[in-house]
């Protein structure tokens, strides 16, 4: 039974819904199919550049295979919030905004999203202030 709240069991339902074997798709990888059973398993870990590879050949999103996202992708990711709480050098105003798991569900925040807002170099915008940016951009991108 697998797992689909897991990375391997992302990339197997993913596979089988592409109807992509696993052969066919280590072949793509230039990997033995062992190492995909092994993937899929969540006995190995792929490297960023083959999560990259599966999502492209496989038709879907590389956050779609990350745990803590839904499968139609409108939610963010545990990993992506933990990452930002973890980073000191993110402003406190982000910190907290990614800490508030109420508020990220409520506005439905994806992982694309919260990466956005991260990788912006901006200083001493409030938790509010991230809340605007975001509803700015939304308006301005047309989502």
């Amino acid at each position: 039974m697998s797992n689909t709240h897991n990375i391997g069991g992302k990339i197997r339902a993913a596979r089988r819904a592409a109807g992509v074997s696993q052969e066919e798709l280590a072949q793509i990888l230039g990997i033995t199919q062992s190492a995909i059973s092994r993937m899929e398993k969540n006995d190995y870990e792929a490297s960023a550049t083959q999560l990259i590879k599966i999502a492209n050949v496989l038709g879907v999103s590389v956050t779609s295979l990350m745990p803590g996202i839904s499968e139609d992708g409108n939610r963010y990711d545990n990993l992506s919030t933990s990452a930002i709480q973890s980073d000191y050098n993110a402003p406190p105003g982000l910190r907290a905004f990614a800490s508030d798991r109420s508020l990220l569900k409520a506005m439905s925040v994806t992982t694309e999203e919260l990466d956005l807002l991260h990788a912006m170099p901006l200083k001493g915008i409030s938790k509010d202030g991230y809340v605007q940016l975001l509803i700015t951009i939304r308006a301005v991108s047309g989502k």
